[in-house]
């Protein structure tokens, strides 16, 4: 296979790669060595994870690092024609004093400029030059003619161009945490017209029957079922203080983006596993024995998550594994999603990071090679699938007590779990993809960053009866 700005080969990363390798491998054999509680209490398992997930992060900065292009000359990176050849892609940016010199994307200076232009603008506003009070930094002459170049290329109208970020920043971050996204981003989204919204898609199971030749067929009335979705909306306030050079901005602004990026990624993959609309005492699987803040991210306003399917909506749909996983559970687990059981393509595996690494992946299946042969997990170190379908390990599912809900006592949580869900049967839909909003607070003289957005989940068919999804929970980790 060729390589490509969007494929990277082991070979391609150099020597730097070895050790990664070798240290995850390490890591692995020390936990495929933990077989008996003697062993388990010697060995952090929770300490060996985090070593293995700053591995991974090692591997996946190697692969970003190569996957960025070589920095254009200077006189290619501003004006009409640069910004016609880079396509708003990535960028070379050195400030006025050279303080700062690096490859950044198109967004990131647009961001940078809307937030240097939106602070001065809210100054203004609220009077602060007649309060004595310094003025934050206006965007250079440099940063003006590159927003200018890509306003009139994209001719988005007249004015200072702060008009260009939302158009631009919000599909490309929104598609980004779509990307980074492990359980999100396996499923169909689209935008709601109107909150709620009811999605005409859910028919009951066409018939046929024989019919003689020429024969006068009855027609097929097939029943439809709206399925209602509510949307919930979550946000991030950042505040920070404006006595910065803009100098500091251009780099400031990619950890932003990257803050922003992970914190939706992550949130938003939690809700679609954890939302629970109980917002009473004892009664949230998220805060089983205690009364969840106002403020909690799993508090839904429309349907409930995948754990709230298979534990509360249909509790048939759950196996209690009480004690160590094994590979006859999760087949029990797709026996019970009847047809969507045997859609392997559609169908995937969300263990716990813990259930994944000291269960899932121990299963004598994967480890030995005359039963999973040259893929089994002992060669490769992962398990990529399970009974034909993807294994995507996620942080969203949590150790949880023995019922498979969360106890306010952390020492309660010490089970794992792991979800199966037809990807076909849940969607999600957003009102608003991310928004951002930067205002300042000159008595304070701060600047504010706000992010939000507004997502709902839907789940065909009638939740009492789900099939769709499956689960084992109570399994004993060592």
């Amino acid at each position: 296979m060729e390589n490509n700005d969007n494929s990277v080969k082991l070979k391609d990363l150099g020597t730097a790669v070895q050790p990664i390798i070798k240290a995850q491998k390490d890591i692995q054999d020390a936990i495929g060595n933990v077989n008996d509680r003697v062993q388990a209490s010697v060995v952090n398992i929770e300490t060996l994870e985090k070593k293995f997930d700053a591995e991974i992060t090692k591997m996946n900065n190697l692969i970003e690092a190569r996957l960025k292009p070589t920095p254009p000359a200077p006189e290619e990176t501003f004006g009409l024609d640069g910004a016609l050849k880079m396509q708003m892609r990535n960028v070379y940016y050195k400030s006025a004093d050279g303080k700062y010199e690096d490859l950044v994307k198109g967004a990131d200076l647009l961001f940078a400029y809307n937030l240097l232009a939106s602070a001065n603008s809210a100054y203004r506003r609220k009077g602060g030059a007649g309060m004595g009070l310094g003025e934050p930094p206006a965007p250079s002459e440099r940063l003006k003619k590159f927003v200018e170049s890509y306003k009139a290329y994209t001719e988005t109208g007249v004015g200072t161009g702060d008009e260009i970020v939302p158009l631009f920043m919000r599909p490309e971050l929104w598609q980004d945490v779509f990307i980074a996204s492990r359980i999100a981003g396996q499923f169909e989204k689209f935008n709601m017209p109107t909150n709620p919204f009811d999605l005409p898609l859910d028919f009951a199971e066409a018939t046929f029957s024989k019919i003689a030749e020429l024969g006068s067929p009855t027609a097929d009335d097939a029943a439809t079922r709206n399925v209602r979705g509510t949307v919930t909306k979550q946000l991030n306030l950042k505040e920070w203080s404006y006595e910065i050079a803009e100098t500091a901005i251009v780099p400031l602004a990619p950890a932003l983006r990257a803050n922003v990026l992970r914190g939706a990624q992550k949130y938003i993959d939690s809700f679609w596993m954890n939302a629970d609309s109980a917002a009473g005492a004892s009664v949230n699987i998220n805060l089983i024995d205690a009364t969840p803040a106002a403020s909690s991210y799993y508090l839904s306003d429309g349907q409930n998550g995948i754990r709230y399917a298979v534990l509360v909506d249909n509790t048939g749909q759950g196996i209690n594994a009480a004690g160590a996983l094994t590979s006859t559970q999760l087949a029990s687990a797709l026996t019970k999603m009847d047809d969507y059981g045997i859609d392997t393509e559609n169908l995937r595996f969300f263990p716990g990071l813990r259930t994944y690494l000291s269960s899932l992946r121990l299963l004598p299946e994967n480890l030995t090679m005359d039963k999973f042969g040259p893929n089994a997990s002992i060669k490769t170190g992962q398990v990529a699938v399970c009974f034909g379908s993807p294994v995507i390990p996620t942080p969203a599912v949590e150790l949880v007590n023995a019922a498979g809900k969360k106890s306010n006592t952390g020492s309660n949580n010490t089970k794992g779990a792991l979800y199966i869900v037809h990807r076909g049967m849940w969607l999600s839909g957003y009102i608003r993809n991310v928004m951002i909003e930067m205002d300042i607070d000159i008595k304070l003289q701060k600047w504010i960053m706000v992010t939000s957005y507004r997502l709902a989940l839907y789940a065909f068919g009638p939740r009492a009866s789900i099939k769709h999804a499956a689960g084992v929970y109570n399994i004993t980790l060592p």
